[in-house]
């Protein structure tokens, strides 16, 4: 749009889009109010009272039917709910933190002592990485890490390890499909109960709406035909979900396609990229850090145990389930 500061769209730009309600024809008031900070005299905005919502049909705005939008949303609600924030009585415990990204491998390398993440500390031109435990005096690792000598070793060597893995085996590939095969097998049992229930559900549904046309306004029926029809929908997502997921025959990329898009990913890398962060996190599921010293004598120095998930360098749309640890 003409007030956007930035040039490409991002995640929650899109999401400010698509959660808007006059995509389905409603539009709200007071959703937001302003809200006085007394030790700064600043305002800001939080969420209002429910009670203070205020909503009007408007079906000619619509662009997506309601029952559409509302079962879509309610999939992606259910699906992201596991990464918001969490909430402490029921306010929420960071909701002053700040959302600045962190470069690369900041927030991504953890401490093999107390589990914590490294963060970036220091200066501009001598900044470090250490244990955010040790920042906060909760763990005794306090060994530090020089920042751009760390980001070079951890890349080189990455890109070195991807050079030298040989091709896969054609055992792999039988070993993935007799998988396959059995996760197909399973999900076409699921598929089966699902359909039985859903016709079950159909049923109970002509059912309550054949008891509401005899006996008349009764809320309890409604309630319960109104549980029914949320109970239909949700088996309907279910079916949906199943029949999307399933694929017929599975293919291993070569490593020569998987080199290349290492090579792309680490000859233009740099630590402040944050799609090349999200691929490189994809791509390292786990990367810890333990102080280390030889037996006889000898300095305090980092170790890095990384492991390493090629299925994020692959292009042929599987995911690291269906290609198992063939690709770990």
């Amino acid at each position: 749009g003409p007030y956007s500061r930035k040039k490409e769209w991002t995640g929650p730009m899109l999401a400010r889009v698509v959660r808007n309600p006059i995509l389905k024809g409603v539009r709200q008031r007071n959703r937001k109010i302003s809200k006085r900070v007394n030790k700064s005299g600043d305002r800001h905005s939080v969420d209002a009272p429910p009670e203070e919502l205020l909503q009007r049909e408007c079906p000619h705005l619509a662009f997506i039917e309601p029952e559409r939008y509302d079962r879509v949303m309610r999939k992606v609600n259910a699906r992201t709910k596991k990464f918001g924030r969490k909430k402490r009585n029921p306010a929420d415990a960071s909701q002053q933190a700040g959302s600045k990204p962190s470069n690369w491998p900041g927030n991504h390398l953890r401490c093999d002592t107390c589990k914590r993440k490294y963060i970036w500390n220091g200066v501009v031109g001598r900044r470090i990485l250490m244990c955010n435990g040790a920042y906060h005096y909760r763990c005794w690792n306090s060994l530090t890490l020089e920042g751009q000598d760390t980001v070079r070793r951890l890349t080189q060597a990455i890109w070195q390890k991807i050079r030298e893995l040989p091709d896969f085996d054609s055992e792999f590939l039988a070993t993935l499909r007799q998988r396959l095969a059995e996760e197909t097998k399973r999900s076409q049992s699921r598929q089966k109960d699902l359909e039985r229930q859903h016709d079950d559900v159909q049923r109970q549904i002509e059912r309550v709406t054949e008891a509401i046309a005899d006996i008349g306004n009764s809320p309890s029926l409604k309630d319960k035909l109104k549980s029914l029809e949320n109970q239909l929908e949700e088996t309907e997502v279910a079916l949906s979900e199943l029949r999307e997921g399933q694929r017929d025959q599975i293919e291993l990329p070569s490593m020569d396609d998987i080199r290349k898009a290492a090579e792309e990913l680490f000859t233009t890398f740099v630590p402040e990229d944050q799609e090349a962060a999200r691929l490189l996190r994809r791509l390292i599921p786990k990367m810890v850090v333990m102080p280390v010293r030889l037996c006889d004598n000898g300095a305090v120095v980092a170790r890095v145990r990384l492991t390493l998930n090629l299925a994020a360098l692959s292009s042929s749309g599987h995911t690291a389930a269906e290609l198992g640890e063939a690709m770990t």
